[in-house]
């Protein structure tokens, strides 16, 4: 007598499914080699936030592990594909994604994605603990600029480049004198006048030659 096997409920077949999505986008990057390794990557784990998050929103797998859906996804991540998927980096991709889900609207292709997210992994997961949105910008495009390295990027932040930057900006700027604060109102001349007396001259005017000769 043939045994009949158990219909999966709705919650784990959407656990099955997010679990083939990710593996899926983590097989087809490990194929990418050389240089860009490290950029495929880090669009790999925006696409595996994503598909985190859009899962939290449908509700299925929340449903039936509640907390433990990162924790589960960890565990059978790590037994596929080894370190690097533990709950804290998943949390960590899940946070890339809602930092910087308006970077591109729709990812149509790994070069697209690339060019928005130029730097490395390691790059964004230090950037992502700047919670000032300003100093984190900062942060960024001189990190592209400057060719900075993780190490030297950990240094500008931890040395708060970006609040020293604004300081001095700041101060230069409260030390300018401003030009509504000077007194604009025309000099007038000082002209002597007959019998001794001083008569002022404003602009436009001329002293009086007969002025000048009596005073003489």
């Amino acid at each position: 007598m043939a045994i009949r096997k158990m219909a999966k409920s709705p919650a784990v077949i959407a656990y099955d499914s997010l679990f083939a999505d990710v593996a899926g986008l983590l097989e087809t990057s490990r194929q990418a080699a050389g240089r860009t390794v490290n950029t495929i990557m880090t669009v790999t784990y925006w696409q595996i936030g994503r598909r985190i998050v859009e899962d939290e929103q449908r509700g299925e797998t929340r449903a039936l592990y509640g907390g433990e859906l990162i924790q589960r996804l960890a565990e059978d991540l790590s037994e596929r594909f080894g370190k690097g998927y533990s709950q804290r980096n998943l949390f960590q991709m899940r946070q890339f994604y809602l930092e910087y889900r308006n970077i591109f609207q729709t990812v149509s292709g790994k070069s697209l994605a690339a060019a928005a997210l130029p730097l490395s992994w390691s790059h964004y997961v230090r950037l992502m603990t700047v919670s000032d949105r300003n100093a984190r910008a900062y942060y960024e495009t001189e990190s592209l600029r400057g060719g900075w390295s993780v190490r030297e990027l950990d240094r500008q932040v931890a040395t708060q480049a970006y609040e020293r930057l604004r300081r001095k900006k700041s101060s230069s700027v409260s030390k300018t004198p401003r030009s509504g604060n000077r007194d604009t109102r025309p000099i007038r001349a000082r002209v002597p006048r007959a019998g001794g007396r001083i008569r002022r001259v404003g602009p436009g005017e001329r002293a009086d030659p007969g002025d000048r000769k009596t005073a003489a």
